[in-house]
């Protein structure tokens, strides 16, 4: 079953391609279903949570993250995302010792599992991440946390452009 992704610039019927396109991938998830290799679980920050600690501002969290990169670096995972963006300017003023924690615990994970961690742009580039974060992690270990809608607000595709000299898609 050949398929092709819905390119929106270059399409005859740009409609017709993605529902076709869509159709394809329905069919496939329904007659050859494959089980992932390893069950996802995911960790998120909801509502609760922001309420719980809204003493405390989202960037101040340093501790708080840190905890929860330990306890994951000690499950040893076969892999975290975190669709957290790093810090690009250090708190430690604010926090002391915030930075060192989240350095410490990002390092132990890192030696146990593989990462990924969310890049955002700030407008046409890349929003930078403070030194002391990114010297320790690579660029593999960086992934764009957004995506390309398509007219239909469903994501389809990803920008070629931000693939990785290994294919990983940034």
């Amino acid at each position: 079953l050949a398929y092709t992704v819905p390119d929106t610039d270059f399409a005859a019927f740009p409609q017709l391609q993605r529902f076709a396109f869509d159709r394809q991938m329905n069919l496939l998830r329904e007659f050859y279903p494959r089980p992932a290799p390893v069950e996802p679980v995911l960790i998120g920050a909801d509502e609760s949570t922001m309420e719980a600690f809204k003493e405390e501002p989202y960037t101040l969290w340093h501790f708080h993250l840190a905890q929860t990169l330990e306890a994951l670096a000690h499950a040893e995972p076969a892999a975290v995302g975190m669709d957290i963006v790093l810090p690009e300017h250090s708190y430690e003023r604010l926090l002391p010792g915030g930075q060192l924690a989240l350095i410490r615990s990002l390092v132990l994970l890192k030696q146990r599992t593989k990462v990924s961690f969310a890049l955002t742009r700030a407008g046409d580039k890349l929003a930078p991440v403070h030194p002391s974060y990114s010297r320790m992690l690579s660029e593999e270990d960086f992934g764009i946390d957004q995506v390309l809608l398509d007219p239909d607000r469903v994501a389809r595709r990803f920008d070629e452009s931000e693939v990785n000299k290994n294919g990983a898609v940034r």
